[in-house]
Parts: structure tokens; sequence; C-alpha cells
């Protein structure tokens, strides 16, 4: 029998931030696939719902070039995407129309599933709101969020729409008038849960057409899309137990031995072929809140591009192989093969025409801004106290007028311009007569991209030197390209392999100190085989596993995890990320495996 095991990008990082987190989060459980919180984090929310809308933009968008007659790539990109500015609904509006759908789909999905959990300085921020309205004011906020732990935003009423659209409010959506004449003067209060939910689909949608609006079509210029979020499978390594005898009766060996082999998972967002130059390029997309060089040293050294690298230079060579003796269009087991190894016709015609099998140059990393979560502090605001989402995505700053054509908008506090004389000048907003606000609540999100597109919001602004201030650019970190090399690839497959092999005897070790002296046996495996690294346990950020004020864990002594119901009832089995993993049984016959 062999057995197999998985590893991937995640659980090499997770163990080398903590040994113990990596077995909780991995192998710990009724069915040993690890334990995750039941709410997930509303930043991996928000990236998993901008990354859908990525896939359906650079697969719908090579698509469509591919249906063009013609080899003018200029030509049909401007079919593609001429008179988008001017309103005019095109091919590329409606793919952009249905990647904002894609990715609403999703974040409606995930917050229906279990709601999200708010990072811990924000969920201390509302049970301290909750002590004041409920006036406990004599108890500390740690009291009142044990009494209402984990301090979540709860969205399971909340069912996925049928026709992928989410819902959110606008000034249609309402008595006409009604924001123009009110709104201003006595916003109605929401809940933080309505707000919340509102919030989050207005900044992933404002991100999706934020991108389709500044990147899409340089990058289908420069590049042709390959292939998008591909799985991946290769084998790292394999051994056995050796538990091999001696038969002298049946002159030959007793083989009771177990195979192990160590397939590593991945999943690249897409593979891109540079047109100009035949040399491929890994995409990785990535949010954050903020941006700074300490990001840009971490990319240089990230493992994302060496383990996705030697997948796709592993798959496509064999492709490249198989290619010299047979096509797609026969009928033998190895265009049967080399069908599964490549997802189209036009990744086949360009393979066919390379003197040698291709390699990976480099990772392209896009940061996508999304902005910080903080306070609102500000007077008189419609979210006055209420934590919220700083990006002008969403957020921008507003002046009321007499009626509702009168309203203005900002996206930029201070700015300059032309001062008539051949000179610039400094502006600046008043701040008596300006304030932040949700922008959904007065128009759809789509006009508001639209009128940052079109640079009608704020017309003319500049920055110190003259040049043009670009409000959908701003919200995108220049490409970052990473380049790898051969002997930094080699260096990583076998410490890999190193580490990966010794954590699966480590894990077997384990579980069967816990099958033959319960769970005080397993403790202390863990403590010899799955030590805690204190320093990782608050940076950079709170673990998962750690008990907070606001939070039940268990990684630090108690009683056994799975029959603690106050734990449990936070967290659930580890749902896994890659198909293969849930499809395979762990163990089976090798030639049964796949």
């Amino acid at each position: 029998m062999t057995q197999i095991i998985y590893t991937d990008r995640s659980r090499t990082i997770t163990y080398q931030r903590c040994r113990r987190m990596r077995w909780l989060e991995y192998h710990e459980g009724e069915d040993g696939k690890g334990l995750v919180p039941a709410k997930k984090s509303l930043h991996l929310v928000v990236g998993g719902a901008v990354h859908q809308g990525m896939e359906v933009l650079l697969r719908d968008g090579q698509a469509a070039l591919d249906m063009l007659a013609g080899d003018d790539l200029a030509a049909k990109l401007d079919n593609l995407f001429v008179e988008l500015r001017g309103g005019t609904q095109t091919v590329a509006r409606g793919i952009e129309d249905r990647a904002v759908a894609a990715a609403l789909a999703h974040l409606t999905a995930e917050m229906g599933e279990a709601g999200v959990e708010l990072d811990a300085e924000e969920a201390a921020a509302q049970a301290r709101q909750q002590v004041d309205m409920s006036g406990l004011a004599g108890s500390t906020i740690s009291e009142v969020v044990s009494q209402d732990s984990p301090i979540v935003i709860d969205f399971s009423d909340l069912a996925p729409p049928t026709d992928n659209s989410f819902v959110v409010s606008t000034p249609e959506s309402v008595e006409p008038g009604f924001f123009a004449k009110e709104y201003a003067a006595q916003p109605p209060r929401q809940s933080d849960s309505d707000y919340l939910r509102e919030e989050l689909a207005a900044l992933t949608e404002g991100m999706v057409r934020a991108w389709a609006r500044r990147r899409w079509r340089p990058l289908l210029e420069q590049f042709e899309v390959l292939e998008v979020e591909r799985e991946g499978e290769w084998k790292v390594a394999e051994w056995s137990d050796g538990n091999e005898s001696w038969n002298g009766a049946a002159n030959d060996w007793n083989n009771d031995a177990t195979s192990y082999e160590l397939h590593f998972l991945s999943r690249h967002d897409a593979l891109l072929r540079e047109r100009a130059t035949d040399y491929l390029y890994l995409q990785s997309y990535k949010t954050t809140g903020s941006w700074d060089r300490r990001k840009e040293l971490d990319a240089q050294v990230d493992v994302q591009g060496l383990s996705e690298a030697v997948d796709v230079e592993r798959r496509l060579g064999e492709a490249w192989e198989l290619l010299q003796k047979t096509s797609m269009d026969d009928f033998d087991a190895d265009s049967t093969r080399l069908r599964v190894l490549l997802d189209n016709e036009r990744i086949q015609h360009w393979l066919s025409t390379l003197p040698a099998p291709p390699t990976i140059l480099g990772v392209r990393y896009e940061y996508l801004l999304k902005g910080s979560r903080k306070q609102d502090k500000k007077a008189g605001s419609v979210t006055e106290g209420r934590w919220v989402q700083d990006s002008i995505l969403c957020r921008a700053y507003k002046q009321e007028g007499i009626t509702a054509d009168d309203r203005r908008w900002a996206w930029t506090w201070e700015w300059y311009e032309n001062d008539g004389r051949g000179g610039r000048k400094s502006r600046k907003l008043p701040w008596q007569s300006w304030q932040k606000a949700p922008v959904w609540h007065y128009m759809s999100m789509a006009e508001w991209i639209d009128r940052l597109d079109r640079f009608e919001i704020q017309e003319g602004a500049e920055g110190e030197m003259g040049e043009p201030l670009d409000a959908l650019a701003q919200q995108f970190v220049p490409v970052l390209i990473a380049y790898r090399n051969q002997d930094d690839a080699r260096d990583w497959l076998e410490q890999l392999e190193a580490q990966e092999v010794g954590v699966a005897r480590a894990v077997e070790e384990v579980r069967q100190a816990e099958r033959e002296g319960g769970y005080g046996a397993k403790r202390s495996a863990l403590n010899r085989l799955f030590p805690q690294n204190r320093q990782a346990c608050s940076y950079p950020g709170v673990c998962q596993f750690r008990a907070t004020s606001s939070q039940a864990g268990f990684c630090f002594g108690g009683p056994d995890p799975l029959h603690d119901a106050m734990v449990m009832e936070r967290f659930r089995s580890r749902v896994p990320n890659h198909p293969a993993e849930g499809l395979v049984q762990i163990t089976t016959e090798v030639e049964n495996a796949h």
C-alpha cells in the first residue's frame, strides 16, 4: 500500500512560523485534516472575492481576443475597449460586469457561510460600544467580551443571490429625493452588520472595476494569458518504513512495508507569455491595506514563484516531450496524457514551436491597495464612531449642497492646480464643509468608478511635480517582478523535502503516541515534535489558536480541545484548499491515486 501525503506552500510557511500552529491547522481534529476558525478573517474574505473577479477578467478577456479574427492585436484590443470611458456598453464592460458579479457572489457565499471575524482592535472597540449601549459601565471590556465571545459580524442569514448579484443601498432603492432632502441632515443609523455587509461589497466591486480600468488592457497588450487558476501537483519524495523480512520457506521477502509519497499542491493565479520575448511569467495578485519597503523585500524571497514554477516547468516540459511525437488530435495514450497536461490548443501550438522546454523567468506581483480599517472620529459624520474601510474606492469626501444636484465629491484632501498665470498653487479642502461618506449611499459603485475613470472628480488636480493625479491608478503598487534562478530553486527543493518528510514522520509519531497513551501521551509528543514558537503568538498578527479577551483558543494548556465545547464552537474542520486533497483518500493504491 502507498500512503499519499499532501503539502503546499501555506503548510510549509506555517511550519516555519510555528510548528504547533502547523499541527493545529493541518493535522488536528477528528479527521486529521486540521482545524480553522469557523468565521474567516475579513481580509481573507475580501481578498478571495477580488481574486474571483481577477480570474474572470483574465480568462474571459483572453477568450474574447481569441474569438476576434486577424493578427492586429491593437485593432482587436480596440474592439474590446474603445468607448468604455464614454459609458457605452462594450465587450470589455460586459466582462467587467461579470467579473464584479462573480466577486460579489463569492463574497456573499463566504459571509453567509459563517460570518467574518474582525481584527482584535476593532472587535474590542465594538465590545466597548456594547458596554456603553447595554449600561454595563461597571464591567471591564474583557468581562463583556467573554459574555459574547467572539465578537463577530454574523451573515448566516444571507443566502447567495440566484442572479449572482449583490444589491447594496442606492438612491434608487428608496423614495426619490430622500437622500437629497434628509440623508445629510439626519442620516439613519445602520446596524454594524448591515453597514459592514454593504461596505465590503462596495470595496470589492471598486477594486475589481478599478483594476479593469487601469491594468487590464496593458496586461493583455503585453502578455498572452495561457492559463488561469490552474491546479498543480508533483511528487516531492517517496520512502518506505522498511518493514521487510526474509521468508526462508518461500525463499522470498515478506514485504509488509508501507510506502509513502509526498505530493506538493499548488495553484497559480495565471501563467503569462510575454508577446515580444516569448518569456513566461507567473502572475500573482495580492490585496493589502498598505505598502512599504518590507513587503517589497519579502516578495523577492517569497517561495511562491519557486513552488509554482516547479509545477509549471515540469508539466510543460513533459508536454513538450510528448509533442515531439504526437498531438492532441491523436487517439493514443500519449495524446490523452497531453490533453491532461495542457488547457487548450493555443498552448499546444506555442509549445510545438519551441526548440526546448520552456522555463519561468519570474513572478509578476500586483498589489491592490484596499486601505486600512480605522475608527471614524469625525463629529457629525454619517459613520461617526464606526470602524470603516479607508479607501477612496468606497469612501470619499463629500460636500452637501442645497439639493442633490449641488452635492460635490472629492477623493484627495490636498492637491495642486494651475493658477492661470503659468504657475501652480496648492489647494486643500475646507474642513468645515467636507467630510468623508460612504459613496454607495449616493450612487452605484459602477457610476463612482466611471466618474473617477473619466477624471470628473476634482478635474485638473495635479501632484507636486505637475503630474495629473489619477485616483484609480493610485490604488495599485507598480508591478514588482521577482526573478528566480536555478540554484535558488534547487536549494528550496532540498529544504522542502527534508522539512516535509520530517513533518510527515513527526505527525505519524504523534498519532501513534495518542493511540497508545491517550491525550497525555499525544501532548507530550507535540511538545517534542511540534513545539510552540512564542515569538509568533501576536506578530505579525494574533494567532488564531491563541485565546484572547475576544476569542476562545486552545494552544496553551487546558483539556483536550476536541472535548471543549466552548473552543469547538469557534472552530471547524479545515476544508482542503486544493481539490486533489479532498478527492484522494489518505491511504490508497498508487495506481488509483489519480
